[in-house]
């Protein structure tokens, strides 16, 4: 009797059938969609995405003008002369 017991045992988890065995519960779960974003907050995160990449590029703007007018406090640049020959 206990081979017939096993072998439903063994035939219920490979067809993924018994739910309430506790190998399968933890191991198998169904696939659920998360919640549905708001667009107000699509629009103002993607508002945020936007203005880091405007801030940076300020600041990017910003590093170049001071090394090309030679003011650059945080930032060493090697000078080369020029002579003229």
């Amino acid at each position: 009797m206990n081979k017939l017991i096993y072998n439903r045992k063994e035939e219920l988890l490979l067809n993924n059938t018994c739910l309430s065995h506790p190998i399968i519960s933890n191991s198998f779960k169904m696939a659920v969609p998360k919640k549905r974003i708001s667009t107000s907050k699509k629009h103002i995160r993607k508002k945020i995405w936007k203005k880091k990449g405007y801030w940076t590029a300020l600041k990017a703007f910003s590093l170049g003008k001071s090394l090309l007018t030679g003011n650059s406090k945080s930032f060493f640049v090697q000078q080369t002369k020029k002579t003229n020959k």
